[in-house]
This record gives structure tokens, sequence and C-alpha cells, in this order.
């Protein structure tokens, strides 16, 4: 078993060195997801809640697409919700698209998010959801946000990575970025 605390016991002080002696005892994961997740959240405890019982080593990780209402169906965890109904609520309560420009202007080129959120195939968790949300809420509480306002069609598809165990890859899944990959 590859574990989240065996993952953390490897630590190094960069994300692309931390990767490569991740890689050493075997996880097998994209570097934008490894330094989002393991890396940048290492010492997050509702992380660490989330996934001390999973076993990483058999898990692949790709880009699938999901639609804005596909989105509103994840499952959030209880540690995560302030900050997605944070978000929901901000956005709704400003006349722009986003106070902060960078952010409306990411909004406006790609009409989703500059990087995919992460989730965990509810399969992994034992859950009957189809994904699980680790990383990434706040983009998930915009989204919403942006759906309410109309701005965004419910049919508008995004990137989200999505972790799930090697045999059980989602049939209409394909890598979005071969960069990626």
């Amino acid at each position: 078993m590859l574990s989240w605390q065996r993952i953390r016991s490897v630590y190094e002080p960069t994300a692309e060195r931390h990767a490569r002696t991740a890689q050493l005892v075997g996880l097998r994961c994209p570097l934008p997801v490894f330094a989002a997740l393991f890396h940048d959240r290492g010492e997050d405890p509702a992380l660490g809640r989330l996934l001390g019982d999973v076993d990483l080593l058999p898990l692949e990780w790709a880009l699938e697409l999901r639609s804005g209402q596909e989105l509103r169906d994840v499952l959030v965890d209880r540690d995560f919700q302030p900050a997605v109904d944070a978000a929901h609520r901000e956005l709704l309560q400003v006349p722009t698209l986003h106070r902060r420009d960078e952010v409306a202007e990411s909004w406006l080129e790609y009409g989703s998010w500059k990087e995919p959120p992460i989730f965990l195939s509810g399969e992994v968790l034992g859950s009957s959801t189809a994904d699980v949300l680790l990383v990434g809420s706040t983009r998930l509480g915009q989204l919403e946000a942006l759906l309410d306002r109309g701005l965004l069609p419910p049919t508008t598809a995004h990137q989200v990575w999505v972790g799930r165990p090697q045999s059980a890859r989602a049939p209409a899944a394909r890598a979005m970025n071969p960069r990626y990959s």
C-alpha cells in the first residue's frame, strides 16, 4: 500500500524533487496534480483524513470533462464546503465577473477555470457519488455562482483531474492535454 503518510515522509522542498522521490516509492501522478495535492497541501489535515486509508499506488490520474451541471453533483467534504460557499457568495455579491482581474480574464478567455480542480472517483472512497472534491474549492464555488448568475450555461464543459483505480477508467474519459500524460 502506498499511503498519504508515505508520500509525506519523502517530502522535498520543491514540488519537482518531491514528485521524483514519490515516483521512487511507486506513485504515478502528473506534476500539476502532485504539486497541488501532495506538495502544496501535504500538511492539510482534511486531505489527510480523506486520503489516509486510500492506497495511492493503483490510482490513475487523467484530465476529464464535466459539464457545469455534473459539477454541481460533486461530493464536497464538510471541511471544504465553507470555502466553496464563500467563493459562491462572494461572486454573487460583485457586479463584475470577478473582483480579481486575472480570475475574470481567465473565465472570459477560457469559459472555465485556468487550472482544473482535482477530484477522486467516489468508488475509491466507497461512495456512490461520481467524484469527490480534493482541491479546488474556490474554483467550484465560482463556477456554481457563474451558473447561478446565468453567465455560463450548465452544459459548458470544464476540465477536471480525476484519480481512479486503473482498472476502472471511465468509458468517456480521455486525456485532454498530452503534456500531462
